[in-house]
């Protein structure tokens, strides 16, 4: 009889967790293994800001404090799919020239975007401005080697984050429109991304944290999912809301690395 009221009680529990949607994290995805790095996946520059405003709040040190600048930083990523294409192909002919097309952006043309056709992602602050904010007409064949050299760089450390328990992070802040416009992750591409880094890794050492305004599906065990507020409908920048979900996972300082080189630098470009 007592085992008969266990099983009861457990039926209900699960049950009131699913009208409730999934609400209450299950036990097996608590937290308690701290992190040594979180990084941005965009899909726009608010993922890095957010993570820069935390754990800067968190342990009072420079943003670089914390591994430096990354590959995805201050990027859009427009579609999930051919993110995790681009990671299962090892990141090989990430930034080829023949790839980057430039496009005026709302702002007009003093402010241009560089987008990859091929992966997909658009740089907004990756080439070098003039004092007035304009770019040289030909910037891109100017400028091209000298930037490919800085995203191999940051391809590579990418790449080496295998070294690191690591949480990628993710808001789905960003729609955009015509040439900005971007494709809202579904949990099947962000399954296939949770898989093409586990490729890229060599380990299963690390999460994605997923973050929008009204979260659509359940978390899944590497796949946390996570509401952000937010009086913006795009940019999700609700620090003390990003600060309360950050707070969540554990973060350790004991692989701290102060990156100022210049190829590191990513605000800007």
């Amino acid at each position: 009889m007592k085992n008969l009221f266990f099983l009861l009680l457990i039926y209900l529990s699960s049950s009131i967790v699913e009208l409730l949607g999934h609400s209450v994290p299950d036990p097996f995805i608590q937290e308690d293994i701290p992190y040594e790095r979180f990084i941005s996946l965009g899909n726009c520059c608010v993922s890095r800001s957010q993570i820069n405003s935390h754990l800067t709040q968190r342990f009072a040190r420079d943003s670089k404090s914390f591994g430096g600048g990354q590959l995805f930083d201050w990027v859009i990523i427009h579609d999930y799919d051919k993110l995790a294409e681009t990671i299962e192909n090892n990141l090989v002919d990430f930034f080829e020239r023949s790839d980057l097309v430039l496009y005026i952006g709302w702002e007009g043309p003093s402010c241009p975007y560089v987008k990859n056709v091929k992966n997909n992602i658009t740089w907004r602050h990756l080439f070098t401005r003039r004092g007035d904010g304009s770019i040289a007409e030909n910037f891109l064949d100017l400028e091209y080697e000298i930037k490919k050299k800085k995203v191999d760089y940051l391809a590579e450390k990418f790449r080496l984050l295998k070294n690191y328990r690591t949480l990628y992070v993710i808001a789905y802040p960003f729609i955009g429109a015509g040439i900005l416009e971007t494709i809202e992750p579904s949990k099947k591409s962000l399954i296939r991304l949770y898989r093409a880094l586990s490729k890229l890794r060599g380990n299963s050492n690390f999460k994605i944290l997923f973050c929008q305004l009204e979260p659509k599906f359940k978390e899944l065990e590497k796949i946390r999912v996570r509401k952000i507020v937010s009086s913006h409908p795009f940019f999700l920048g609700d620090h003390e809301s990003w600060h309360r979900v950050l707070s969540e996972f554990p973060y350790t300082l004991d692989k701290l690395e102060f990156d100022n080189s210049e190829l590191d630098n990513t605000w800007g470009w």
